[in-house]
Protein backbone atom coordinates (compact mmCIF):
# COMPACT_ATOMS: atom_id res chain seq x y z
CA UNK A 1 0.00 0.00 0.00
CA UNK A 2 2.79 2.41 0.96
CA UNK A 3 4.63 1.61 -2.24
CA UNK A 4 1.66 2.38 -4.55
CA UNK A 5 0.88 5.57 -2.68
CA UNK A 6 4.49 6.66 -2.99
CA UNK A 7 4.56 5.88 -6.74
CA UNK A 8 1.31 7.72 -7.28
CA UNK A 9 2.59 10.81 -5.48
CA UNK A 10 5.80 10.76 -7.54
CA UNK A 11 3.80 10.40 -10.78
CA UNK A 12 1.55 13.32 -9.84
CA UNK A 13 4.54 15.49 -8.92
CA UNK A 14 6.34 14.70 -12.20
CA UNK A 15 3.16 15.34 -14.18
CA UNK A 16 2.64 18.68 -12.45
CA UNK A 17 6.23 19.71 -13.10
CA UNK A 18 5.93 18.82 -16.79
CA UNK A 19 2.65 20.68 -17.12
CA UNK A 20 4.07 23.82 -15.55
CA UNK A 21 7.17 23.71 -17.77
CA UNK A 22 4.97 23.46 -20.87
CA UNK A 23 2.93 26.45 -19.70
CA UNK A 24 6.09 28.48 -19.06
CA UNK A 25 7.51 27.58 -22.51
CA UNK A 26 4.45 29.11 -24.20
CA UNK A 27 4.85 32.49 -22.53
CA UNK A 28 7.01 35.40 -23.58
CA UNK A 29 9.47 37.24 -21.38
CA UNK A 30 6.71 39.66 -20.34
CA UNK A 31 4.77 36.75 -18.83
CA UNK A 32 1.78 36.55 -21.16
CA UNK A 33 0.80 34.08 -23.86
CA UNK A 34 0.48 35.73 -27.30
CA UNK A 35 -2.89 35.30 -29.00
CA UNK A 36 -2.97 34.37 -32.69
CA UNK A 37 -6.01 35.82 -34.45
CA UNK A 38 -7.50 34.17 -37.47
CA UNK A 39 -7.71 35.80 -40.90
CA UNK A 40 -11.36 36.72 -40.38
CA UNK A 41 -10.21 39.99 -38.79
CA UNK A 42 -8.49 41.37 -41.89
CA UNK A 43 -9.18 44.99 -42.69
CA UNK A 44 -11.06 45.90 -45.83
CA UNK A 45 -7.96 47.34 -47.47
CA UNK A 46 -6.19 44.00 -46.94
CA UNK A 47 -9.11 42.14 -48.49
CA UNK A 48 -9.12 44.44 -51.51
CA UNK A 49 -5.38 43.98 -52.04
CA UNK A 50 -5.75 40.21 -51.73
CA UNK A 51 -8.51 40.10 -54.34
CA UNK A 52 -6.42 42.18 -56.76
CA UNK A 53 -3.38 39.93 -56.23
CA UNK A 54 -5.46 36.81 -56.78
CA UNK A 55 -6.82 38.20 -60.04
CA UNK A 56 -3.34 39.18 -61.20
CA UNK A 57 -2.07 35.65 -60.51
CA UNK A 58 -5.09 34.14 -62.28
CA UNK A 59 -4.59 36.33 -65.36
CA UNK A 60 -0.87 35.52 -65.49
CA UNK A 61 -1.72 31.80 -65.36
CA UNK A 62 -4.27 32.19 -68.18
CA UNK A 63 -1.72 33.97 -70.37
CA UNK A 64 0.94 31.35 -69.69
CA UNK A 65 -1.53 28.51 -70.31
CA UNK A 66 -2.52 30.14 -73.63
CA UNK A 67 1.14 30.43 -74.61
CA UNK A 68 1.78 26.82 -73.67
CA UNK A 69 -1.07 25.37 -75.69
CA UNK A 70 -0.46 27.68 -78.67
CA UNK A 71 -3.63 29.79 -78.52
CA UNK A 72 -1.64 32.97 -77.79
CA UNK A 73 1.27 33.99 -79.99
CA UNK A 74 4.54 35.26 -78.50
CA UNK A 75 3.73 38.79 -79.65
CA UNK A 76 0.27 38.72 -78.06
CA UNK A 77 1.72 37.28 -74.84
CA UNK A 78 4.31 40.07 -74.63
CA UNK A 79 1.58 42.68 -75.06
CA UNK A 80 -0.67 41.08 -72.41
CA UNK A 81 2.18 40.58 -69.94
CA UNK A 82 3.23 44.21 -70.45
CA UNK A 83 -0.31 45.33 -69.57
CA UNK A 84 -0.24 43.10 -66.48
CA UNK A 85 3.12 44.53 -65.45
CA UNK A 86 1.70 48.03 -65.77
CA UNK A 87 -1.20 47.11 -63.49
CA UNK A 88 1.16 45.53 -60.94
CA UNK A 89 3.35 48.64 -61.03
CA UNK A 90 0.35 50.87 -60.43
CA UNK A 91 -0.71 48.64 -57.54
CA UNK A 92 2.76 48.98 -55.97
CA UNK A 93 2.53 52.76 -56.20
CA UNK A 94 -0.97 52.69 -54.66
CA UNK A 95 0.27 50.43 -51.84
CA UNK A 96 3.15 52.80 -50.97
CA UNK A 97 1.17 54.04 -47.97
CA UNK A 98 0.49 50.44 -46.88
CA UNK A 99 -3.18 50.33 -47.85
CA UNK A 100 -5.46 50.32 -50.84
CA UNK A 101 -8.45 52.68 -50.63
CA UNK A 102 -11.71 52.23 -52.50
CA UNK A 103 -10.86 54.57 -55.39
CA UNK A 104 -7.50 52.86 -55.98
CA UNK A 105 -9.11 49.43 -55.77
CA UNK A 106 -11.81 50.42 -58.26
CA UNK A 107 -9.16 51.68 -60.69
CA UNK A 108 -7.20 48.42 -60.43
CA UNK A 109 -10.34 46.32 -60.81
CA UNK A 110 -11.33 48.30 -63.91
CA UNK A 111 -7.88 47.74 -65.45
CA UNK A 112 -7.94 44.05 -64.56
CA UNK A 113 -11.39 43.73 -66.19
CA UNK A 114 -10.02 45.32 -69.36
CA UNK A 115 -7.00 43.00 -69.34
CA UNK A 116 -9.24 39.98 -68.75
CA UNK A 117 -11.30 40.95 -71.80
CA UNK A 118 -8.11 41.29 -73.86
CA UNK A 119 -6.86 37.87 -72.72
CA UNK A 120 -10.21 36.30 -73.59
CA UNK A 121 -10.15 37.91 -77.04
CA UNK A 122 -6.59 36.75 -77.72
CA UNK A 123 -7.40 33.21 -76.58
CA UNK A 124 -10.38 33.05 -78.93
CA UNK A 125 -8.97 34.74 -82.03
CA UNK A 126 -7.66 32.74 -84.96
CA UNK A 127 -3.99 33.65 -84.40
CA UNK A 128 -2.15 30.49 -83.45
CA UNK A 129 1.39 30.01 -82.28
CA UNK A 130 1.51 26.61 -83.96
CA UNK A 131 0.13 26.28 -87.46
CA UNK A 132 -0.57 22.56 -86.98
CA UNK A 133 -3.52 23.03 -84.59
CA UNK A 134 -7.08 24.13 -85.29
CA UNK A 135 -9.09 26.74 -83.40
CA UNK A 136 -9.81 24.22 -80.61
CA UNK A 137 -6.15 23.23 -80.12
CA UNK A 138 -6.55 19.87 -81.85
CA UNK A 139 -3.81 18.73 -84.25
CA UNK A 140 -4.56 19.24 -87.94
CA UNK A 141 -3.99 16.17 -90.13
Amino acid sequence: MKRTLKSTLIAVAVGGALASSVAVAGTTSAGFVPVAYSDQYMSRSDERALNVNEREAHLRARIERGMHDGRITNREARMLLRQLSSIESRERSYMADGRLNRRENDDLVRQLDRLSDNVRAQLRDEDRRYSNVDQYGRPIR
